[in-house]
């Protein structure tokens, strides 16, 4: 539903309760080996299209140990 919204309008979805431009240091995942409340935020934030022409998260399929519990491989 949302892609065919998004597709109609000509637009690129924007999920509202991660706000990356408005609240960037409320987006940030804390890394668990060096804990830090100041965590600096990111200077810009991209989508994975303005940096790859055909962006896969994985390629030639899944595996075990590409995904763990609140990271990826």
């Amino acid at each position: 539903k949302i892609v065919g919204a998004c597709r109609k309008a000509g637009t690129k979805f924007t999920d509202t309760e991660v706000p990356v431009t408005t609240k960037p240091t409320k987006c940030l995942y804390k890394c668990r080996l060096f804990p830090s409340d100041d965590a600096p935020a990111p200077s810009m934030w991209k989508r994975s299209s303005e940096i790859s022409e055909r962006p896969q998260m994985f390629v030639d399929g899944v595996q075990a140990g590409d995904i763990q519990q609140g990271e990826l491989g």
